[in-house]
């Protein structure tokens, strides 16, 4: 499996037009890679003066036919519609592994080029983290991009607000298969998902759109990690999203630590309640 930045000049190719779910369209370039293959994966490359990732495709036939000219005819299929929001070449020029990319440095003309399988699992990771409403194309990548990409910002008592910005950040993989197997594990020895500080149960709350739902945290820190670790389920704690984002806030803290701070301000709060 190989993946490739598939270039379109906007003066020749309409994005907005041509990027259709499951339509199959014609390219030709003068130099058709050597090694590329049918399902190959594409990131459509709007080009200047955007410059900027507008959609996902897959390579259905590398050669067409050769038309007068030598140059090679190729088809590819769309996977998704023109992205809602796309990233530009400012921001991938802030992510070390990215920023080496051939396709955006400067050069000649070219319509499809490589891109490494690092490079192309965060690129990924950075098209699901602005369209979350995609869904799963490449299951064998992992798309979750929780705190992975883009953290959250800080802004002053007031200022303009809506610029879209990528803060240079390094990702730790996460085992997906691990957290549902701890997800599994709470449910068959506690029959829900509760957090293990405050006890909320999306289930209980929001009916059947809770089913399942519960996040998982890292009691050692992936940040924490030099090289690759072993994880197991008991290095693992089911949390509720406030809990999680409380422990995250200050990450040396313990669960143990964190139920103290629950219980004491549970209990302030009692004790104000029986004042009134």
């Amino acid at each position: 499996m190989n993946y490739w930045v598939l270039k379109g000049r906007p003066d020749q190719n309409n994005w907005e037009r041509m990027l259709r779910l499951g339509t199959p369209s014609r390219w030709h370039t003068k130099k058709p890679p050597a090694k590329w293959e049918v399902a190959d994966r594409f990131f459509c490359w709007e080009g200047h003066p955007k410059l900027r990732v507008v959609g996902l495709a897959e390579l259905v036939n590398p050669r067409v036919r050769v038309d007068a000219e030598g140059e090679t005819l190729f088809q590819v299929k769309y996977l998704t519609p023109m992205l809602a929001s796309k990233p530009t070449i400012t921001e991938l020029r802030l992510i070390p592994i990215i920023q080496e990319a051939a396709f955006l440095k400067a050069g000649p003309a070219t319509t499809v080029l490589k891109i490494t399988d690092e490079q192309a699992k965060l690129l990924v990771r950075l098209v699901y983290a602005r369209n979350p409403e995609l869904p799963v194309l490449w299951p064998d990548v992992e798309t979750n991009v929780f705190g992975a990409l883009v953290p959250d910002l800080d802004f002053g008592s007031s200022g303009r607000e809506g610029e879209l910005k990528l803060v240079r950040h390094f990702i730790r993989e996460r085992n997906r298969g691990l957290i549902e197997a701890k997800k599994r594990a709470a449910l068959k020895a506690h029959g829900r998902l509760a957090c293990e500080l405050c006890a909320f149960d999306f289930q209980q709350v929001y009916s059947a759109r809770g089913g399942d739902f519960c996040e998982v945290h890292h009691l050692i820190p992936l940040s924490n990690v030099t090289d690759e670790a072993e994880t197991r389920l008991e290095d693992l704690a089911v949390l509720c999203s406030n809990c999680h984002r409380m422990i995250h806030r200050q990450p040396q803290f313990q669960i143990e630590q964190l139920r103290r701070c629950l219980r004491k301000g549970l209990g302030a709060e009692a004790a104000v309640a029986g004042q009134s």
